[in-house]
């Protein structure tokens, strides 16, 4: 069921200008909309988390619409938006730095670590965030729903041994699998289900 409010956000009006699915940049985006970079850099952390669309790890400011952004706005959806005078929620399930990360994990299909903390993070993330959604993916690989890819990425620098490519295997549902330390197992709330992690 897609979110209802105000249709003319700024969400949505960066949400259209991505239809047809070309990636574009900020500084585009922004000269198109008459909006500031910080504006759209705003919208489009809104649209991110929805798995709306997808920003790229490997040029800053740029984005892209995803099937399910290009599927929200056939179906008219509009987002969400607090009280008046109020700031604007951002409606997902466990709206925490891993469950954004799950829901960009599930919108990219194959991504690095750079794009789902690009994604999932706020304000473009911090060295801190990136641990952390390296550890959480880690976890995800060691319970089989995510796989390392054989081929990496191409990194900017020459020398550069690219980025590690990663693939979700097992898609279960919008919540987010919960890693337990003690138990060393990650529980999936989707299918009520604890899978034990194993090192790979």
């Amino acid at each position: 069921m897609m979110e209802k409010a105000e249709t003319g956000s700024a969400a949505l009006t960066l949400l259209r200008a991505l239809e047809g699915g070309a990636a574009r940049h900020i500084e585009d985006l922004a000269s198109t909309l008459h909006r500031s970079r910080k504006q759209v850099s705003k919208a489009a952390s809104q649209l991110a988390v929805r798995g709306w669309i997808t920003r790229s790890e490997c040029g800053a400011g740029i984005y892209t619409i995803t099937l399910w952004g290009a599927k929200a706005l056939e179906e008219g959806a509009t987002i969400t938006s607090g009280p008046a005078g109020g700031k604007r929620k951002v409606t997902v399930f466990n709206d925490t730095l891993r469950g954004r990360a799950w829901l960009a994990m599930r919108a990219r299909r194959r991504f690095t670590v750079g794009d789902i903390v690009i994604d999932a993070a706020i304000n473009d993330g911090t060295e801190r965030d990136r641990a952390n959604v390296a550890r959480y993916i880690k976890h995800l690989t060691e319970a089989g729903y995510v796989v390392e890819l054989p081929r990496r990425q191409q990194g900017t620098a020459l020398t550069s041994p690219g980025y590690k490519v990663f693939m979700l295997r097992r898609n279960t549902g919008r919540k987010p699998p919960i890693f337990r330390a003690a138990a060393k197992l990650l529980h999936d709330p989707n299918i009520g289900e604890d899978v034990p992690c194993s090192p790979r």
